[in-house]
């Protein structure tokens, strides 16, 4: 198996041609598309907000108590 990879643009309809792969007319082809995210920017102090930051004091954890006790494996 051969992998290629290469970039393409959709066009307005929501076409996407592939063109210049190193493929034989008729041969079969397995195509996985990938979105590209290049422009995702997170918002300017988007961690420094929300990390660790819960405002809620009454939130606690519970004790989770204690493991089972299990028998051995055979």
């Amino acid at each position: 198996m051969s992998e290629y990879r290469t970039e393409a643009q959709v066009e307005a309809g929501g076409d996407l041609h592939l063109q210049d792969l190193p493929f034989d007319p008729g041969e079969k082809v397995e195509v996985i598309v990938t979105r590209a995210s290049h422009g995702h920017v997170w918002p300017e102090g988007y961690f420094e907000a929300t990390f660790g930051s819960i405002p809620d004091p009454t939130l606690i954890r519970h004790p989770q108590g204690d493991y089972d006790q299990r028998g051995p494996l055979p």
